[in-house]
């Protein structure tokens, strides 16, 4: 886990985690990826398979950064979950984003103050 410098316990690891989350959604998820993960917008290969690829890079990368590959896997399966609304509903980007950072305030609550 990274070492908190901060007067706050946990924002360090909160703004690590929005990096993190910023590489995985943007530089790291490829065109093809963001249209395919959408059910129905699938050509070469089965959106589940997309989605479930996308939402694994996120939980890499948040078992990674706190070292508590629990925390890994329940983002990667909320990211999936929102993701899919997303494409279900038609969420807006800004909500997207909101949603997935407000899953890297609760990860940081239960790190730093819940467990």
């Amino acid at each position: 886990m990274l070492v908190e410098l901060g007067p706050y316990p946990g924002f360090d690891t909160l703004i690590v985690l929005g990096m993190g989350h910023f590489v995985c959604d943007f530089p790291l998820q490829t065109d093809r990826m963001a249209i395919e993960k959408v059910p129905g917008k699938d050509v070469t290969l089965n959106w589940r398979w997309w989605l479930l690829a996308h939402g694994a890079t996120h939980g890499l990368a948040v078992a990674l950064i706190t070292t508590l590959p629990v925390f890994g896997l329940m983002e990667m399966v909320m990211h999936c979950y929102i993701d899919w609304l997303k494409g279900r509903f038609k969420l807006s980007l800004g909500l997207d984003q909101s949603l997935h950072m407000l899953c890297k305030f609760a990860w940081v609550i239960l790190i730093f103050h819940g467990l």
